[in-house]
């Protein structure tokens, strides 16, 4: 065999020594692209919408006139600084009356009207309601008599309605004695309070058994 020959035997040994077959050139094999991991790929579940903060039990226990009802009508009154839709500013709603838990007249009047200030779309708290028509809503005023700002009101489908009731009940009844110091409750009035969260999951529970 000539040199060219031997060559030529050695360069294919060679290459079969090494995986490499002559005259081609050695290409990487394709790589799979990462797959996401669960946590990374998980979209952020949404928060759930914050729930107004309320004020103290004794707030709500002064209150002169306490209600539960059926907003049958909003309007609108006007502007107030920076909120000028049609949703926001000064608003106006007529709530059927379904039944008075507390107040002085001899006997509720069937409808009431009730004021308050709106920043819809934002969320209610500091004094600022959105209320719809259709919707439950218990209220604490000063009054029945003539159309004013309440001191605070609970609203919603009925079963939410009767959700933030019960657990303003439970939260009285779990009351220490800090606690009651601090919302200005005696045992008394903790037990007529009580018995005004009782008798007005009642009245909401009698609304959700009406037919619409």
């Amino acid at each position: 065999m000539d040199v060219r020959g031997q060559t030529a035997g050695l360069i294919a040994l060679a290459g079969l020594l090494s995986g490499v077959v002559p005259g081609r050139v050695a290409t990487p094999s394709p790589t799979r692209p990462a797959t996401p991991t669960p946590a990374a790929s998980a979209v952020a579940p949404t928060p759930p919408p914050e729930v107004p903060a309320r004020h103290l039990e004794s707030h709500r226990l002064r209150a002169a006139a306490v209600y539960v009802g059926t907003v049958t009508a909003v309007r609108r009154l006007g502007a107030l600084d920076g909120l000028t839709g049609e949703a926001q500013g000064r608003m106006e709603a007529t709530v059927q009356v379904a039944k008075a838990l507390r107040g002085s007249a001899p006997s509720a009047p069937e409808e009431v009207v009730v004021r308050f200030d709106s920043r819809a779309p934002d969320p209610e708290g500091d004094g600022y309601y959105a209320l719809a028509p259709g919707e439950a809503v218990l209220v604490f005023a000063d009054q029945l008599a003539e159309p004013a700002y309440p001191r605070e009101m609970l609203h919603g489908a009925p079963a939410a309605l009767a959700a933030e009731v019960k657990s303003l009940r439970d939260a009285v009844l779990a009351m220490d004695a800090d606690a009651m110091r601090l919302n200005g409750v005696t045992p008394s009035t903790r037990a007529s309070q009580v018995r005004l969260y009782d008798q007005a999951l009642a009245a909401v529970a009698q609304l959700s058994a009406r037919p619409n």
